[in-house]
């Protein structure tokens, strides 16, 4: 999608629940969710992501201008509602 030009129309990001009461046990998560961690993102995706020919220029704008844009628009929106 990057390489079509969409990186400017897309965020990254992800939910992340290290601990779920419906698992019997932390060692059963871990053997069925090996990458399910808080810092996935950014020491798995976002380097390869970069591995894959992706700037960090793009990177920057998936992570944190594209979400600025958006929660800027989304509290002015919520502004005009007053």
């Amino acid at each position: 999608m990057v390489k079509r030009g969409y990186a400017d129309r897309m965020a990254l990001s992800h939910d992340c629940a290290c601990w779920a009461h419906y698992l019997p046990s932390d060692q059963l998560r871990r053997d069925m969710m090996p990458n399910h961690r808080y810092t996935h993102v950014c020491n798995t995706v976002v380097p390869a992501l970069l591995e894959g020919g992706v700037c960090q220029a793009d990177i920057d704008t998936m992570f944190i201008a594209n979400p600025r844009r958006h929660f800027e628009g989304a509290a002015e929106r919520f502004e005009k509602r007053k």
